[in-house]
């Protein structure tokens, strides 16, 4: 547990906000509603996002011997985790009478270096056990995008890690879940779900050439530096807009950070932000 003075300054409970704008194509696409994003190290310290904040403070403050990152490194391996199998229901329950969420499943990442946790639920009832590992394509490359979208909020959380507890190892390494599976699945082209799919993907693309070419005129911005922006803000990870530019993924990453610093913003989120305040006017 934690005291909620400790626990209120931190990038956890600051970021919820940010956290939220990033999973918006989640809501809408696939209508999951509350998602957290964990990483346990190989030293047992953590860092944790979500869009819930309030739901984060429950947990820290009365919950966390309940909770995923209570459990050391070496507990977990990567798989896929249904909230049906949890052994210890505390926390789902809690959820439940918290926000309705009913149904959730976990992708688990693990690394040599950290082992990262994507905790998805949903309060619709048709988000179930099957609808999670039916989409565990889509959601997997939602898992990229957010980790691409959330990179400077995941970099500014890791000084958190001196302040959220340290995981438990004491509990012989038990895994939470009754079985944790292990089903292969890719990872779709998460912008395509974006965007309405392959048959729309050709009209788009002529778009944001039209489009991209607007922004430039108006901005300091080059033409290659305002397509980047406009695929960032349609949900593009820099790795796909490399694949639609025919650049490399290094040179997505550079012009990303070159517009940054040409507008005067800190993060991909206001970079988005920046692109849909200019297209709405």
């Amino acid at each position: 547990m934690i005291e909620l003075p400790n626990l209120k300054n931190t990038t956890l409970m600051l970021s919820s906000y940010d956290v939220d704008s990033i999973i918006q194509p989640l809501k809408k696409y696939l209508s999951i509603e509350c998602f957290g994003y964990g990483r346990i190290y190989t030293d047992n310290t953590h860092l944790s996002l979500c869009n819930d904040a309030a739901w984060m403070e429950l947990l820290y403050t009365k919950l966390f011997k309940h909770g995923m990152c209570r459990k050391g490194f070496d507990t977990y391996s990567s798989g896929y985790g249904l909230w049906d199998d949890a052994k210890d229901q505390t926390c789902r329950n809690a959820l439940k009478d918290h926000s309705g969420m009913k149904n959730g499943m976990t992708i688990i990442r693990k690394s040599d270096d950290y082992c990262e946790f994507f905790n998805l639920a949903s309060s619709v009832d048709g988000v179930n056990a099957s609808f999670f590992m039916n989409h565990l394509s889509k959601l997997n490359g939602f898992a990229d995008y957010f980790l691409e979208q959330a990179d400077d909020l995941i970099v500014k959380a890791q000084n958190d890690r001196e302040c959220l507890p340290s995981c438990i190892t004491s509990d012989k390494n038990e895994s939470p879940f009754v079985g944790l599976r292990t089903a292969h699945a890719g990872s779709d082209d998460f912008a395509l779900l974006l965007n309405g799919g392959e048959a729309k993907d050709r009209c788009f693309m002529a778009k944001s050439t039209q489009l991209a070419h607007l922004l430039a005129s108006a901005t300091a911005l080059s033409m290659r530096e305002a397509e980047v922006v406009y695929f960032l803000a349609h949900g593009y990870t820099c790795k796909e807009i490399a694949n639609q530019l025919k650049l490399k993924t290094k040179t997505i990453y550079y012009y990303a950070d070159n517009v940054k610093k040409k507008l005067g913003l800190n993060s991909r989120v206001e970079l988005c932000d920046f692109y849909w305040n200019h297209a709405s006017q």
